[in-house]
């Protein structure tokens, strides 16, 4: 009898422990990824501060993104993902690139006079890339 009581208390302090390294933050898989589009991700890196958009449909080894950069703004509808980066590779300043999300394509480097220039993307609303994150947030997970 005493066994019995030991082991389901073991059980509990077990599922105790595995509930608080959930909740204290330990980074997850899932809380890695928010999902844009059908097979676009906004990804943020281990600082916490840093964010690439990725094609999950690319497996290239060496893959710095879909849009080879680091994000500073972010902006979206169901047609469209609009980015302003700053490219990986330097010196080239920062600059504005549209991923149409049906096709997959990564548009040249654009002006933000180009951006504005462009009726399709007059609706859309960007955002820091840290703010999008939350927007992201999908409520099938505990996003924090």
């Amino acid at each position: 009898m005493t066994f019995s009581k030991l082991a389901i208390w073991g059980c509990l302090a077990l599922i105790g422990i595995m509930i608080v390294l959930v909740l204290s933050g330990v980074n997850t898989s899932f809380s890695a990824r928010r999902t844009i589009g059908s097979d676009f991700r906004l990804t943020q890196w281990e600082d916490d501060q840093t964010y690439y958009l990725d094609d999950v449909t690319d497996t290239s080894a060496g893959n710095s993104g879909a849009i080879e950069g680091t994000i500073l703004l972010i902006g979206w509808d169901r047609d469209f993902i609009v980015v302003k980066r700053r490219p990986m590779y330097q010196p080239n300043p920062d600059d504005w690139v549209t991923v149409d999300i049906l096709t997959k394509t990564v548009s040249k480097s654009l002006t933000e006079t180009d951006i504005a220039q462009k009726p399709e993307l007059k609706k859309i609303e960007f955002f820091k890339p840290e703010v999008a994150w939350k927007k992201l947030c999908s409520f099938r997970y505990i996003c924090w």
